[in-house]
């Protein structure tokens, strides 16, 4: 495996975090990649991105191998060979975190390879809903060597909101800046020799409730609004993400094969940070309304990526015959919990780095009787699992009714809501339109 020494990153180290003054904003993640945090053991923060990738006819892997925490900066390698079942194929990595992130302010400081076709590096954000892409850029790649935000994506394949299409959103203005130092000629160039990268650039974004700014070096240079090409807005299609440092190798022409990179070739990342930030009145949990499930054959079983039917504490365990719905009904979804035996069912999603203070849990919600006490509950953990705030829902509420869970005090930056129902037979809860929102 290489290794490599510390360099002069020439960028300062510090964040170029912009300045807030309207909303709360605290850094509450950073890794300077002075120690490995990659792996699956104790509190590491990253997962290798691993796996085959396959476009144009060619298969590259991305590779834990590939990944070189030395001298203060996280390199992934571009290399040639390395993965034992198909020792001729190209292979790169990257790493993606553990946690997620909602609104705030993203940086990264990274050296791009430009030496050679066919590395394509990129730092987003993703989850099964959406990407949101801070930067993007192909090594060598003809008629494109330029840093830019490609586009923020809706991954949602629905007809209720576009036709079934994946949503690109609008920039205020997206300017392309030459990061190579050089073009190539036509879909044959190569130049396995080249050793080339970019200087140290800091790049950043601001996820706000109502679009991302982007930004180089700490200059602003685009926009995206969240409006569609359409003109209906997806902010509602909020959900927190994780974070990906990623290189690829990728044959982006089908007449252009990938050449071995130089034995050096590597993008590299000097530092991550997030600072989150506080926008009272705005919902900060994932999918608030249970519609962003892609629609299948049987989609009564589909529960929305953002909620979890995981155990949460030994409280709250789920037994055997637990059963969690999202019943879609024409254009309505909501999350349905409800069994034809006696059943125990919980659905959970946890928001990791949020500032602290004073937030409401709110929903809408009707529900059968409950004949086993606190069958139907709302429950708020902090980061230990324990109670923060909780409420039962003593009656039967046939028809929509709006609850509310008040001056829930957050000093952790961490809290899970949980959603239980505990049943008889043929007993069941329905939730929708449920909000965590500041009100401080």
């Amino acid at each position: 495996m290489n290794e490599f020494v510390a360099e002069d990153l020439n960028v300062s180290t510090q964040s170029t975090t912009p300045l807030v003054t309207s909303q709360d904003s605290v850094e509450l993640f950073r890794d300077d990649f002075n120690v490995n945090n990659i792996g699956t053991k104790g509190s590491r923060l990253w997962n290798a991105r691993v796996g085959a990738r396959s476009g144009s006819g060619q298969t590259s892997y991305n590779l834990a191998s590939n990944l070189v925490v030395s001298g203060n900066v996280l390199n992934i390698l571009f290399r040639k060979g390395g993965e034992p079942t198909d020792p001729t194929a190209f292979t790169a990595g990257g790493v993606i975190s553990k946690d997620k992130f909602g609104y705030g302010y993203y940086e990264t400081k990274v050296k791009l390879y430009t030496g050679s076709y066919g590395f394509h590096q990129s730092f987003w954000m993703s989850n099964p809903i959406q990407d949101i892409n801070g930067f993007e850029f192909d090594s060598r790649l003809t008629g494109y060597s330029y840093l830019y935000p490609s586009c923020y994506n809706n991954l949602l394949l629905d007809p209720i909101y576009q036709d079934g299409e994946y949503f690109t959103f609008n920039y205020a203005n997206n300017p392309k800046i030459p990061m190579s130092g050089g073009l190539g000629s036509g879909n044959n160039y190569k130049d396995p020799t080249n050793n080339s990268s970019t200087p140290w650039h800091v790049f950043g974004y601001d996820w706000t409730p109502t679009g991302i700014k982007m930004y180089l070096n700490n200059n602003y240079y685009g926009q995206i609004n969240f409006t569609g090409s359409q003109g209906t807005n997806f902010s509602t299609l909020f959900s927190p993400s994780q974070v990906w440092l990623t290189g690829v190798p990728f044959k982006f022409y089908p007449l252009t094969d990938i050449v071995t990179p130089h034995d050096s070739a590597r993008m590299q990342v000097g530092y991550f940070a997030y600072t989150a930030k506080k926008y009272k009145g705005y919902n900060i949990l994932g999918d608030s309304s249970f519609g962003l499930v892609k629609p299948t054959t049987n989609a009564t079983t589909n529960l929305s990526s953002c909620w979890s039917k995981s155990a949460i504490g030994t409280n709250y365990d789920i037994t055997t015959g637990n059963n969690n719905y999202v019943i879609i009904d024409g254009n309505n979804k909501f999350l349905e919990q409800r069994s034809s035996v006696d059943y125990k069912a919980n659905v959970s999603q946890t928001l990791s780095y949020i500032c602290n203070g004073v937030y409401e849990l709110r929903a809408k919600i009707r529900c059968s009787t409950h004949s086993i006490a606190n069958g139907f509950q709302f429950i708020v953990l902090d980061s230990a699992n324990n109670v923060l705030a909780s409420r039962v829902i003593m009656y039967p509420q046939p028809n929509w009714i709006n609850i509310s869970i008040p001056n829930i005090n957050v000093t952790q930056n961490k809290v899970t809501i949980l959603i239980r129902s505990v049943g008889k037979a043929n007993e069941w809860a329905q939730v929708d339109d449920i909000s965590f929102v500041s009100v401080n």
